[in-house]
C-alpha cells in the first residue's frame, strides 16, 4: 500500500510529463500501483485508502482530537492512549504507523524530531538508581490550567521505572516521601543514587562540599543510600533519567486530560505495566520488567517508614495574605508577610502554628480547621498571650500543668509564646505523662520555666528525643541544666 506522500509524487511526475515507466522506475514505487493510481483522483484516493484502514477507521475521531490537543504528541503515545481506552488493537504497529502518517497530513500536523547524541554509560544490577523531577501543565475537562509535579526514579541496569505525580510542588518532605514510594515500589534500593543539585535535598554546596536540607540528610541516614550529584542536563552521567521525564510527558501526559491527582497517580501505574516497564528498551531490546528479575535480587531491602506530608512544611504566602493546608486557608496578621515570602507549618495536636522559618518566631496560632474550602480569619487566630496559654492548656487538660503554666505566665509575662511553643514541641516528642511528671519535680523546684521542664526530660529520657526542640546553639546550656538535676532523680521516679 503506497502512501498519501507517494501518491502525490507519481501526480507530480505525470503533470512534469513524465510516463508510467518513468515514473515507477525514478520512484521506487512498483509497477502495479503506478498505473493504479495515475488516473485516480486525491478525494477517491483517500476514501481507497480509508478503506484500506478500515480497523482504525473508527478510532479516527479520537486520534484526531489528540493530534489537535496536542501536534506533537508521538504515534507510540496514540497506540498507547488507544490500547487504554478501547482495549487490544487487531492490527499490526506497522500498520497503525501509515495510518498515523496519513492522519498527520489531513490534519496538516507534520514533525521531526531531533534526537541528541550522548555516551552510553552501564551498572551492574542493584549498583545505581537515578532520580528526577518534571512538571508540565495539563488542562481538565473545564478546558483550566492545572500544573502537576512529578518525580521519576530509574533502576540503572533494567531500566525499571517509577513515577509519583503530585499537585503541589516538590518540597524536602514529598521528595522524601516519593522516595519512599518508589522503594516499596521496587520492593527495595540501589546502593547509589544520581540526582541534580535539586533545592528540594540541597541547601549548598561548594567545591564538592555539599549540605544536604535536615529531611532528606536524615532520610538518607535512615535507609543508608549513597548519594551522587552531578551538573544538570549531563547526559553522560544521568541520561536515562532525563530521557524518562521527556518519555512521561511524551508518552504518558501528551493530550491527558487532568481528572484529579489520585486518578493520575492510578492511571500512571497502569501505564507503567503495560508500557513504561513492559515494552522492550531500545537499547536493552528486552522489557525492564523482565530484566527486574534478575536486578531485584541485587536490591537492598527497605524497612517502609510512615512519612507525613503535613506536620512542618515550607510554604509560600498567598495573594490574599494567607496559606494553604490541607485545602483549607488559613490567614496571616495583616502587614506581616508579603506575598511570595515564605513560612513554615508546624500541626501540634488540633493546632497549626505559624512561625518565621528564618529567626523561628511564632508568628500566630491556628485551630485546626475540619473539611476543605474553609478560610481560617486572623482575627480567630490565637495571637494574644492568653489565649495561647488557653491553648496550651487544652494539649494538656491536667490540673498539674494548669497551675505550672499559671505560674510561668507570671514569671516570664514578655515570652509566654516563646514557653507555650516549646511546650508544643515537648508534646510533639514526649508522652503527656512523661512532660506531666517533668512539671510537678520543676513546681516542687519552684522553677516554672519551659527550659527546666525539658531539662527533667532530657536528664530522665536523654537527648535525643530533645533534639529537635533544643534551640541552635544551646544544646551545652540543655546538658548543664539536665547533669544539675542528678540529686533529683529521686523526685523523677515518683
Amino acid at each position: 500500500m503506497i502512501t498519501y506522500s507517494d501518491y502525490k509524487k507519481i501526480q507530480d511526475m505525470k503533470a512534469k510529463g513524465y510516463n508510467g515507466n518513468q515514473t515507477y522506475q525514478k520512484l521506487g514505487v512498483t509497477q502495479y500501483h503506478t498505473y493504479k493510481f495515475w488516473d485516480m483522483a486525491e478525494d477517491d484516493f483517500l476514501e481507497y485508502s480509508e478503506i484500506k484502514n478500515e480497523k482504525f477507521g473508527k478510532y479516527k475521531g479520537f486520534i484526531a482530537d489528540l493530534i489537535k490537543q496536542s501536534p506533537e504528541i508521538k504515534s507510540t503515545t496514540i497506540w498507547d492512549r488507544l490500547y487504554e481506552n478501547f482495549g487490544k488493537i487487531e492490527s499490526s504497529k506497522s500498520q497503525f504507523y501509515k495510518y498515523m502518517k496519513k492522519i498527520r497530513i489531513q490534519q496538516g500536523f507534520i514533525y521531526d524530531y531531533v534526537k541528541r547524541k550522548h555516551s552510553p554509560m552501564e551498572s551492574p544490577p542493584g549498583e545505581q538508581a537515578q532520580v528526577d523531577l518534571g512538571q508540565t501543565t495539563l488542562y481538565d475537562i473545564y478546558g483550566n490550567k492545572v500544573k502537576v509535579y512529578f518525580f521519576c526514579m530509574i533502576l540503572s541496569f533494567s531500566r525499571m521505572k517509577y513515577v509519583y505525580f503530585s499537585c503541589e510542588s516538590f518540597d524536602s518532605i514529598r521528595f522524601v516521601y516519593a522516595h519512599e514510594l518508589a522503594f516499596q515500589y521496587f520492593r527495595g534500593r540501589t546502593i547509589i543514587i544520581m540526582y541534580d543539585q535539586d533545592r528540594v535535598m540541597v541547601v549548598s554546596e561548594n567545591a564538592g562540599d555539599v549540605v544536604f536540607t535536615s529531611e532528606f540528610e536524615e532520610y538518607k541516614r535512615m535507609v543508608g543510600f549513597d548519594v551522587f550529584l552531578c551538573k544538570k542536563s549531563d547526559p553522560n552521567t544521568k541520561g536515562k533519567i532525563e530521557r524518562v521525564v521527556q518519555y512521561v510527558k511524551s508518552n504518558f501526559l501528551d493530550g491527558r486530560v487532568y481528572s484529579g491527582i489520585d486518578s493520575l497517580n492510578s492511571s500512571c501505574l497502569a501505564w507503567l505495566d503495560r508500557t513504561g516497564n513492559g515494552l522492550a528498551h531500545r537499547v536493552t531490546k528486552k522489557p525492564p520488567r523482565e530484566l527486574f528479575e534478575i536486578e531485584r535480587k541485587h536490591l537492598v531491602y527497605v524497612t517502609p517508614r510512615k512519612i507525613d506530608l503535613y506536620k512542618q512544611r515550607i510554604v509560600r504566602v498567598l495573594d490574599t495574605g494567607v496559606v494553604l493546608y490541607k485545602m483549607n486557608r488559613y490567614e496571616l496578621p495583616q502587614n506581616t508577610y508579603k506575598v511570595g515570602e515564605y513560612v513554615r507549618l508546624e500541626e501540634v495536636g488540633e493546632l497549626l502554628q505559624i512561625v518565621d522559618p528564618e529567626t523561628n518566631v511564632l508568628i500566630v496560632t491556628h485551630k485546626l480547621v475540619d473539611g476543605s474550602g474553609k478560610l481560617a480569619t486572623h482575627e480567630a487566630a490565637k495571637k494574644h498571650p492568653d489565649a495561647i496559654l488557653d491553648l496550651t492548656k487544652e494539649l494538656f487538660n491536667n490540673n498539674a500543668v494548669n497551675g505550672f503554666l499559671d505560674k510561668m505566665a507570671l514569671d516570664k509575662p514578655r515570652y509566654i509564646r516563646e514557653q507555650c511553643r516549646m511546650f508544643s514541641k515537648m508534646l510533639a516528642e514526649y508522652r503527656d505523662i512523661e512532660i506531666i511528671d517533668a512539671v510537678k519535680v520543676c513546681t516542687r523546684r519552684k522553677k516554672f520555666c519551659a527550659t527546666d521542664v525539658l531539662a527533667c526530660l532530657i536528664n530522665k529520657y536523654g537527648s535525643q528525643k530533645a533534639e529537635n526542640i533544643i534551640p541552635n546553639g544551646t544544646h551545652g546550656h540543655y546538658e548543664r541544666k539536665a547533669n544539675n538535676l542528678t540529686k533529683y532523680n529521686s523526685l523523677l521516679e515518683d
